[in-house]
């Protein structure tokens, strides 16, 4: 089965078609223009390349949908491609989620606020012996409820979170697997600034995070690179 996106925009929306074949174009989802803000409009749906990636963030705001890892698509959302970039490029800015990590979690707890745990990279779903040593800087229980259009006031819970650092760079990580959709996820944790004020949003999400993060002032940007969730997009 073959599975691919065709965007085609329209007088006042884009048209989000689900292309299933054997045999044609399958669910239709529109979403209004006036949902999205115009740095989105202006987005070429293109994947970029890993230098492009490495130096996101540094002269303008941007937020990067990291579409193969989707947990909405059926990938595990572990996967450290993102980072492992990041790291190569020496990034100290940004926030990568949601990642789902659960032994990292359990662990940050244990360790408590202001101590650290070692997050292991992760290729082709498997850890490998590179680790990167993240400072825990936030924890919550992860219950919260939804302020976007889409599920606003469903309530929903991503177990126990931690929020890291590592080198500069803030990673959002889980215990249950959620699409980092609704900018209200980030709430959770009781911290003095907002989702906003990072340069750099990484996402593990594909489409449906757009209208969660329409009014945000970043560009958004679009990678395909190391999950289980492999969407060819069409023009």
């Amino acid at each position: 089965m073959n599975i691919g996106l065709k965007l085609k925009a329209e007088s006042n929306a884009i048209l989000i078609i689900l292309d299933i074949s054997v045999g044609g174009e399958g669910q239709v989802k529109s979403i209004p223009l006036n949902a999205i803000n115009s740095s989105a409009m202006e987005t070429v749906f293109s994947y970029l390349n890993e230098d492009e990636i490495g130096k996101l963030g540094q002269t303008e705001s941007c937020l990067l949908a990291d579409i193969a890892d989707n947990p909405g698509g059926g990938a595990q959302a572990n996967s450290t491609a993102v980072l492992d970039l990041l790291m190569h490029n020496q990034h100290n800015h940004g926030l990568i989620g949601i990642l789902v990590a659960p032994e990292v979690v359990r662990e940050a707890f244990q360790a408590g606020l202001g101590g650290t745990v070692k997050l292991s990279q992760v290729k082709n779903g498997l850890a490998t012996k590179v680790q990167y040593p993240c400072k825990i800087l936030a924890l919550s229980d992860g219950n919260f409820s939804y302020q976007g259009q889409m599920f606003e006031g469903l309530k929903a819970s991503l177990g126990a979170c931690a929020l890291l650092e590592t080198s500069g760079v803030h990673i959002f990580a889980s215990s249950n697997r959620l699409q980092f959709i609704d900018p209200s996820m980030f709430s959770i944790f009781k911290v003095s600034w907002e989702l906003k004020d990072y340069p750099l949003i990484v996402v593990k999400s594909a489409i449906h995070f757009l209208k969660g993060f329409g009014d945000f002032p970043h560009k958004i940007k679009f990678c395909n690179l190391d999950g289980d969730f492999k969407v060819p997009v069409h023009f």
